[in-house]
């Protein structure tokens, strides 16, 4: 273990040093947690027992290049949970390396019982939210549910949200569910059909209570500007922590110009539009591009807006923190080096605070958490 801390540590001080000429420096990292994979309670499971079931002759495949592990991960207050879908666990651990104040969530406990823990977030008050899977077995054909179960800062069972509240039947899987600083617990649920990509959402109170739900298909799915129409396509949807509102990211293809259809549209934009849930309409447009094709990463406590993307020019990717408080918004860019050419943006996210973090795996071994540190660009 000492080795493998060591030898992190180095990479990341060479890293540091390492920018593109003419371009900006890339983020230094320091190593903030790693731990064996495995089934023990102080390991983080993996996929790796079935791949050498699937290969007996390792030398069939490259291990990085199929290697699952956990990747919904939280830091709270120098704490790292983990929902570990491989060991069916909630792991809580110290980053100061304690083992005492270690906590551990089973899949059974006094109260409740699911089967698989895919995310994990934690609220203000450190109380726990995990989505789990229910296997229906009592159907012929055995299928998943989920539902979201929620523990006290100590993994005391409170209780389980459904798909309009507390006691209630289980939800579609949800792409991602997220909290405000008000208590209140957000859930994202993706629908794609033939035609559309829309989103639901759903807010639940601190009591459980479900007490807002808001779908990308109640909006227009065309944008006019000039003598030009867009088709708007919704990708992706975020909360702001201090206020009722949403972030609504959409992509706008250009469909029609003076009235004669485009087939191949040669005009695409990136757009980021504020969406007020109490008025029940657009606020304001944060900006339409044709160059930023950004992702959305987060939102932090203080409402900056967090997003990311490949930079071909430096090499590396580049993280964009945009202050909404200021008129006109101001940004901060960042960049850090990608460290894994099969998956250039793979593993990276934000705390509530903004400090940005990635998973790597090291030696097909140690699931490694590294902490970017930010520097001015």
């Amino acid at each position: 273990m000492r080795y493998l801390f060591r030898a992190v540590m180095l990479t990341g001080l060479f890293l540091s040093m390492i920018s593109c000429a003419g371009g900006p420096n890339f983020m230094p990292y320091e190593t903030v947690f790693y731990a064996q994979l495995g089934d023990k309670l102080d390991q983080i499971g993996s996929n790796l027992p079935e791949l050498k079931v699937a290969f007996t002759d390792e030398k069939q495949f490259m291990i990085p290049d199929y290697i699952d592990v956990p990747s919904s991960v939280q830091i709270y207050r120098n704490k790292v949970y983990i929902a570990d879908k491989y060991n069916k666990r909630v792991s809580v651990f110290n980053m100061n390396r304690d083992p005492v104040t270690n906590l551990t969530i089973p899949n059974k406990g006094d109260g409740y019982e699911f089967d698989i823990p895919f995310q994990v977030i934690l609220n203000k008050y450190g109380e726990i939210f995990v989505l789990a899977s229910v296997s229906n077995s009592a159907l012929e054909d055995v299928y998943e549910q989920y539902y979201i179960y929620k523990f006290s800062i100590y993994g005391k069972f409170i209780y389980r949200i459904g798909v309009s509240g507390i006691n209630t039947g289980p939800m579609e899987y949800p792409d991602r569910v997220d909290v405000d600083l008000f208590g209140n617990l957000y859930v994202y649920i993706r629908e794609e059909n033939e035609e559309q990509l829309s989103w639901v959402v759903k807010r639940f109170l601190p009591s459980g209570e479900m007490s807002f739900e808001f779908r990308t298909d109640y909006l227009s799915q065309t944008h006019t500007d000039g003598d030009k129409t867009f088709m708007v396509v919704y990708s992706d949807v975020y909360n702001l922590k201090n206020d009722e509102k949403l972030l609504l990211f959409s992509q706008q293809y250009l469909i029609k110009k003076k009235d004669q259809p485009v087939d191949i549209p040669t005009e695409v934009y990136n757009n980021l539009n504020l969406y007020s849930i109490l008025q029940n309409s657009m606020e304001k447009t944060i900006y339409r591009s044709a160059d930023n094709m950004d992702s959305l990463l987060g939102v932090t406590r203080d409402d900056k807006v967090v997003t990311y993307s490949y930079d071909e020019k430096n090499k590396g990717l580049r993280f964009r923190f945009l202050d909404l408080s200021d008129n006109p918004y101001s940004q901060s860019l960042f960049y850090a080096p990608h460290i894994m050419d099969y998956a250039m943006t793979m593993g990276y996210f934000i705390d509530i605070r903004g400090e940005i973090y990635s998973i790597v795996i090291k030696d097909g071994e140690y699931f490694v958490i590294l902490h970017w540190i930010k520097i001015n660009p």
